[in-house]
């Protein structure tokens, strides 16, 4: 996947991790993001994630309902000034299978809500 991301962007800043992320090591993990975006299945990891960091990093975009094949039922909810939740908030993959279009759907408003909160938009 690194060299894939590579070829994308070359200047991208790739550091791969390879340990179960809990709230003994996401701070050390995430210290230097300025924009964090979630893609967990497990609830309780999302939400670790989101408490360690909601004051620690200038955006979290996260995802909650992705699975399923229904697009027109996705939103995005601004939680707090720095936290955004993409999806349609009740289908995720533990009880609902998962489906490319409505997986890239979301992703992409997650990017467009990163480049555009984050400055990166000319």
């Amino acid at each position: 996947m690194k060299e894939n991301l590579n070829r994308i962007s070359s200047d991208a800043k790739i550091e791969i991790v390879d340990e179960k992320i809990d709230r003994t090591n996401v701070l050390d993990i995430f210290k230097e993001l300025d924009v964090a975006i979630e893609a967990f299945d497990k609830k309780e990891i999302k939400t670790m994630f989101v408490e360690e960091l909601i004051d620690k990093v200038s955006l979290i975009i996260c995802a909650s309902g992705i699975s399923g094949d229904d697009l027109e039922n996705v939103k995005t909810k601004i939680v707090a000034p720095n936290l955004f939740v993409v999806g349609d908030f009740f289908k995720d993959s533990f009880d609902y299978k998962t489906y490319s279009p409505k997986v890239v759907y979301i992703a992409s408003i997650m990017a467009d809500i990163a480049l555009k909160k984050g400055g990166f938009y000319e």
